[in-house]
């Protein structure tokens, strides 16, 4: 389902979208990008996730035909966020940031946990995202579905990333600035997350 929906909001945006194996073939500025989407049920999941995800990537782009195709991991902490009781209560002009603020914090409270070995990466895997969704009630009137995502760029593939950010129609604008390294991430104040059980 997680690579479904980052499909069809890809297509959605403009992008030309094929799926099959790896998960998902996205075109960006004429460049091909081969997505390997990961959906951990929890939070220790993650990490080996990802670098199965930079495993089967690894070998996707070393076949002859993607020798100028770049990857993605993109992995879905929804599950870990919210298991299926969680909704977001916030005004219309509140709920985006809301959201980015959550996937931020789950982000920021597990990066020494999740920190990928990048040496199992190949050297074209331009990317890791983490794409968070969950229901958000707009000002106590409507039930929308909200997402947001963060990207991290891979040090082994600084072309790659350039030409996903500057091309992505989605997320390029939404970019990380969490770093692995260090503590300490400052933001706005969530809005309110509740628990509909």
């Amino acid at each position: 389902m997680f690579e479904l929906v980052l499909a069809a909001n890809w297509k959605n945006g403009g992008a030309i979208v094929e799926l099959g194996e790896p998960d998902i073939r996205i075109v960006l500025g004429g460049t091909t990008f081969l997505v390997e989407c990961k959906r951990p049920f929890s939070s220790k999941g993650v990490r080996r996730n990802i670098e199965d995800a930079a495993r089967q990537l690894r070998k996707a782009l070393s076949e002859p035909p993607q020798a100028s195709s770049y990857g993605l991991v993109a992995v879905s902490l929804s599950r870990i966020f919210n298991h299926g009781n969680v909704m977001c209560r916030a005004p219309e002009n509140m709920g985006g940031v809301a959201a980015q603020d959550a996937l931020i914090k789950i982000i920021q409270e597990h990066k020494y946990e999740w920190k990928w070995d990048t040496a199992k990466f190949h050297e074209r895997i331009a990317a890791v995202m983490f794409h968070l969704a969950v229901p958000w009630e707009i000002d106590g009137e409507r039930l929308i579905y909200l997402e947001t995502a963060k990207v991290f760029d891979q040090a082994k593939c600084p072309s790659g990333f350039q030409v996903f950010k500057e091309n992505d129609p989605l997320f390029g604008l939404n970019l990380a600035k969490v770093n692995f390294g260090k503590d300490g991430v400052t933001s706005s104040p969530p809005a309110v997350f509740l628990s509909t059980k």
